[in-house]
């Protein structure tokens, strides 16, 4: 039996909620080198470049295996493709986005399997809910949602789409204004939310037929995985403001055994 954990905490404009997993996972294209100062695909992140201009609200990004970036833009719905020293080029064009505040066009990523599957996941505010879909570049007019009806809003939307070293699509949600759905298990919004790549719910997820992984949340903004597999998730957040403190607090009560 394996034992995970979810921990919060707060500091200044900053909630951080680690997710303890097992062992380490095997290496992925999303893992860092582990050589001081490189990162993803081998970066320097101590001596950055530009190597895009012009983006109208770039929000989401991920890598292709061939080392280009997909960029989404949140309010025009475009997804673009990045290379080094070439102009940003349109790839598609994501029907039904309703931008509105921080709604709009957001995550972004790319299948683990692309090479085999050609999947590409984006993040939406549509005119009713947020939803996210699928798609293949070689067809990037068929867009299939693999989860709709999330609450959508103004602010609060959430929208971080990533694949975990476990292979499933992990999604940050918003809790879309009231506080209250955060801490409502059978409520979707102001969740972490872990799936398979087709948008159906692991036997392994804390609880039976839930997709909830993680409650508390109020905007969460960002997903990252540590070299040990753990869980990081950043959240949008007002210092020293009594409601994201509580968002946090509440956080740490989502912490569940169960066996994987």
């Amino acid at each position: 039996m394996r034992r995970r954990s979810v921990v919060a905490g707060i500091a200044l404009a900053l909630a951080v909620c680690v997710s303890v997993a097992g062992p380490p996972a095997t290496a992925t294209a999303h893992e860092p080198t582990g050589e001081r100062g490189f990162g993803w695909h081998g970066f320097d992140f101590t001596r950055p470049e530009t190597v895009a201009t012009g983006l109208e609200a770039p929000w989401g990004l991920d890598f292709l295996p061939d080392g280009s970036a997909l960029v989404t833009e949140r309010n025009s719905g475009r997804v673009l493709r990045v290379r080094r020293g070439s102009a940003p080029q349109q790839v598609t064009q994501i029907s039904g986005v309703v931008a509105t505040g921080e709604a709009g066009l957001l995550g972004l990523t790319v299948s683990p399997w692309y090479r085999t599957d050609g999947h590409v996941y984006a993040y939406l505010t549509s005119s009713t809910a947020n939803r996210i879909i699928r798609f293949r570049l070689t067809a990037p007019q068929v867009q299939q949602p693999i989860r709709t009806g999330l609450a959508r809003s103004g602010a609060h939307d959430g929208g971080r789409i990533a694949f975990g070293p476990d292979g499933m699509l992990y999604a940050g949600v918003g809790d879309a204004g009231p506080p209250a759905t955060a801490q409502d298990p059978s409520h979707r919004n102001g969740k972490i939310l872990r799936m398979r790549s087709d948008g159906s719910v692991p036997w392994s997820n804390p609880t039976a037929g839930s997709l909830v992984y993680s409650l508390g949340h109020r905007n969460v903004q960002g997903l990252a995985w540590d070299w040990r597999g753990r869980l990081y998730a950043a959240e949008f957040v007002r210092a020293a403001s009594t409601r994201s403190t509580a968002s946090c607090r509440a956080a740490t009560t989502a912490g569940r055994w169960w066996r994987e």
